[in-house]
């Protein structure tokens, strides 16, 4: 994977998919089986402008999750290619923010698939 253009620290866009999807480490927030301190907790991540339009089409993504027995295996590739055509991505772009929604989907499956 090619290093990013902008030259700034590593580690910004997986902390932004660790803030959509990490779990809630409290306790007791259960009602009838079901985790609700998800939806009533969030965590703030600071997003950077150069890293704003991955997230954004991240986010427009949530529900292309492939789904198996044990979760979410990764994203529906299709839709995200017709979003970045729609969008007008110019080629380079369109790559760079391809591998951007990777290293995204990889941190959120870390988090959906974490035991915390």
């Amino acid at each position: 994977m090619p290093r990013r253009r902008h030259g700034g620290p590593a580690g910004k866009l997986r902390q932004a998919a660790t803030g959509l999807y990490a779990r809630p480490k409290k306790e007791g927030n259960q009602a009838g089986g079901f985790d609700l301190g998800r939806f009533y907790e969030s965590a703030e991540v600071e997003v950077w402008p150069e890293n704003w339009a991955a997230v954004e089409l991240f986010c427009l993504m949530g529900t292309q999750w492939r789904i198996a027995m044990n979760g979410p295996t990764g994203l529906q590739y299709e839709p995200l290619f017709h979003l970045l055509d729609r969008k007008g991505y110019p080629a380079d772009e369109w790559w760079q923010a391809l591998d951007d929604i990777r290293v995204l989907e990889q941190s959120a499956l870390e988090c959906m698939n974490s035991e915390s």
